[in-house]
């Protein structure tokens, strides 16, 4: 396979450079659309096949360890990072893992969820990016006006931009989304044989606190020390010996 002369911009050099490498991009932590993304090529991949960038997609994945559903989290997989042809957008994956809700979609009452797009019709996406650009520069257009706007009006601006997005992204977009961590959601734990490890890793990885718990452990410090804390969860018994000080268990 050679590479096709081309020239790349910087997101589908990134995306080159990572398929080269056969490699995966780890985003930031505590962000809201993708933890992780790892490109996909669609296009033939024999030997003597032209390698063409603009034929690089993705997965965009999001990981979730909440015991709560998060009904907002597999819409918020956006994607970010990843140039769109206008008139033909090649199909992207999003995954979400909810590894903590061990509860069942309502819509298929499983706890695997997966949604495919419509057959795409020649124009519409670019007819949808239209649309919400559209929308964004009215709203802009609306909070630059120097009087008092009404609020209402305001939100009702806010929510078509966020509606037109969700349209747009929605345009030859794949998901899956899995809640639990067993091996009946995830067979290749089983096949792999690290049933017992991955459920051992998940245990003693504890949730983040939450803003709250952020706030109280900056105000009181010794908080991080308190019987609750998430910092000393770990923790299987914590023993102070009247004849001297004795850690057990640690």
């Amino acid at each position: 396979m050679h590479v096709m002369p081309t020239d790349l911009d910087p997101l589908r050099q990134l995306l080159a450079n990572l398929w080269a490498r056969g490699a995966a991009l780890q985003c930031c932590f505590t962000q809201e659309s993708i933890d992780f993304l790892i490109p996909i090529y669609i296009g033939s991949v024999a030997t003597d096949a032209s390698f063409d960038p603009s034929r690089l997609s993705v997965v965009a994945g999001q990981v979730k360890f909440k015991v709560a559903e998060d009904e907002k989290a597999e819409p918020a997989i956006r994607p970010i990072g990843i140039p769109r042809d206008l008139r033909q957008p090649l199909p992207y994956l999003a995954v979400l893992m909810e590894l903590g809700n061990e509860s069942d979609h309502e819509e298929n009452h499983s706890k695997i969820k997966s949604t495919a797009p419509k057959p795409a019709v020649d124009g519409e996406f670019e007819k949808l990016t239209g649309t919400w650009i559209a929308a964004a520069e009215q709203l802009e257009t609306y909070q630059k006006q120097p009087e008092k706007k009404p609020e209402a009006d305001v939100e009702g601006l806010k929510k078509a931009v966020k509606e037109t997005r969700l349209a747009m992204d929605s345009g030859n977009r794949y998901s899956i989304s899995v809640r639990g961590s067993s091996p009946d959601v995830y067979n290749i734990l089983r096949e792999a044989g690290i049933v017992e490890e991955f459920a051992a890793l998940l245990k003693i990885t504890m949730p983040s606190p939450s803003n709250q718990d952020r706030t109280m452990q900056h105000m009181h410090p010794l908080e991080r020390l308190g019987a609750a804390s998430n910092h000393t969860a770990w923790m299987s018994e914590y023993v102070v010996d009247t004849d001297g000080i004795d850690f057990e268990g640690v």
